[in-house]
């Protein structure tokens, strides 16, 4: 089995990106990022209850305490 896994993965070459392709790459992602937050802007612009102020401070508290950014875990 071991050596089996061995040959595959001396099959598989690492693909390497050059500077352009990596810039290119950045850039694609930056205008990715960009478009799906004009979207969900969007979005939220259409809910007429994400209108409210209050109710955006709140759901945003609720939402950073349930993830844990606002509260330590302890382990």
């Amino acid at each position: 089995m071991a050596k089996a896994k061995k040959s595959v993965h001396h099959r598989v070459k690492r693909y390497e990106l050059n500077h352009t392709e990596r810039v290119l790459l950045a850039i694609i992602g930056v205008f990715g990022f960009i478009l799906f937050w004009r979207g969900l802007s969007s979005i939220m612009d259409s809910v007429p209850l994400l209108n409210n102020e209050m109710f955006l401070v709140l759901l945003g508290l609720v939402l950073m305490y349930t993830s844990g950014l606002l509260i330590k875990f302890r382990k």
